[in-house]
């Protein structure tokens, strides 16, 4: 191969967590490919559960590392109101499109062209990402623009509210239940981001096909999946709990225009890690 796939795509550790968090999973990588390659060598004994095992932890492990999908997710969900289950399946669905890109890729790298594995894989996935990033970047500028038309409907129907009840009453309801929910439509396209291939589900897909047990790499990228969708799915729960917490604490008109800053701001984040993505296929 021209390009060996490694799992150092978020650059070197900051802190000694991160360090571990590496560490942990380079020998999760090593001992899943000890692992696929005893299988093809006839040693079966207890290997599948094994696979299953090493391969699920690597998911985990491997969505807890700083990524571009976590970002995203939880400016999304600091920007939108949702409920706990809509963070359970973006994250479920982000996972299954990230490895199943991941699979997709290899395999169509490994059956239709005639050049080396891991080199067609990493240009497929430069091409993926800057559609991807572009993508990204124009989520965030249409889910700001919402937002501040929300702050500024808001602002208005305080005023309205307040000439007509007093400065004490109405304010929740204006800015929770009558909100546009414009912006959730725009979640879809945030999971599709996750078209990049996952680096973990290459790797697993690339051992798996160098030893030749093609059906056993599917179920080990089954299983990574899984663990990275809880791990996603975890980060996006507890975020939504958290844009919940804020709001109960903000029960005031001062304290609706910190959380419609907090949204805005959140929207914003987004549009700027959108033009981080994109700035190195334009400089």
């Amino acid at each position: 191969m021209s390009r060996q796939i490694t799992f150092t795509e978020y650059g070197p550790p900051r802190t000694a967590l991160g360090a571990w968090l590496r560490t942990t999973q380079r020998d999760l990588s090593r001992s899943l490919a000890q692992t696929l390659r005893a299988v093809r060598r006839g040693e079966t004994s207890g290997a599948f559960w094994l696979i299953l095992s090493l391969a699920f932890a690597y998911g985990v492990i491997h969505s807890l590392l700083p990524g571009h999908r976590k970002v995203l997710l939880v400016s999304y969900f600091m920007a939108e109101t949702a409920r706990p289950l809509t963070g359970l399946i973006a994250g479920f669905s982000l996972a299954a499109v990230h490895a199943g890109a991941a699979v997709l890729v290899v395999l169509g790298a490994y059956f239709l062209v005639e050049t080396s594995l891991s080199a067609t894989v990493a240009q497929a996935s430069m091409a993926i990402h800057l559609t991807t990033s572009v993508l990204v970047l124009l989520v965030g500028l249409v889910m700001l623009v919402l937002k501040i038309r929300e702050a500024r409907h808001g602002h208005g129907e305080d005023h309205g509210h307040e000439e007509d009840h007093g400065s004490g009453c109405g304010c929740q309801g204006t800015a929770q239940g009558d909100r546009p929910d414009s912006s959730r439509k725009l979640l879809p396209v945030i999971v599709l981001s996750g078209l990049v291939p996952c680096p973990g589900s290459s790797m697993i897909m690339i051992f798996a096909l160098s030893v030749g047990v093609l059906a056993l790499g599917l179920i080990a990228v089954g299983a990574f999946a899984v663990g990275m969708a809880l791990s996603l799915s975890g980060v996006c729960i507890a975020t939504i709990f958290v844009k919940e917490r804020i709001h109960l604490l903000l029960e005031s008109r001062r304290g609706h225009s910190l959380h419609h800053g907090i949204e805005i701001g959140s929207a914003a984040a987004m549009v700027l890690f959108g033009l981080f993505l994109v700035a190195p296929f334009v400089l």
